[in-house]
């Protein structure tokens, strides 16, 4: 079975910032590749399979902390865009006359 391009892409990227001891045992991925040829030195030896399994975890939590859009539920009080009145007197919010 043929590994997917992005697939491809992120496997090959992972392998490239790995030990060389993962890269010895850790073919480069190309379209002749099939997933069993990849996944084979990584259940024969554990201490590749805990690095792959790491950068693995590292890949998703960061690809996920970048597409967060974080907001500020106090935004609009922001600056000049407060929208209390705000007059010479430092009164943020003058009541009107009773």
């Amino acid at each position: 079975m043929p590994i997917k391009t992005g697939l491809m892409t992120g496997l090959n990227q992972i392998r490239e910032l790995a030990s060389p001891l993962y890269q010895t045992y850790i073919p480069i991925i190309d379209e002749n590749t099939s997933i069993e040829a990849f996944g084979q030195p990584l259940f024969e030896r554990p201490t590749i399979l805990n690095e792959f399994t790491d950068a693995l975890v590292d890949r998703i939590v960061s690809s996920q902390l970048d597409t967060i859009e974080l907001t500020n539920p106090l935004r609009d009080l922001e600056g000049q865009l407060m929208p209390l009145r705000n007059d010479k007197s430092g009164n943020l919010c003058k009541s009107g006359k009773r």
